[in-house]
């Protein structure tokens, strides 16, 4: 498709694209947005290795 061929070409994220094109719904497409409040390379070594443990 040739919507999905552009999106990855230019990094874009082909589900998002092929919404933007109205091919179908985020609903549809169980699109969901998620943002971290911080990077992980930022994150004391503590707090990352209590999240393994």
């Amino acid at each position: 498709m040739f919507v999905v061929k552009m999106a990855r070409a230019y990094g874009v994220n082909a589900l998002q694209a092929l919404v933007k094109a109205e091919f179908t719904t985020g609903e549809k497409a169980f699109l969901y947005e998620v943002r971290g409040l911080q990077a992980p390379s930022k994150l004391p070594n503590t707090i990352i290795s209590s999240e393994v443990e």
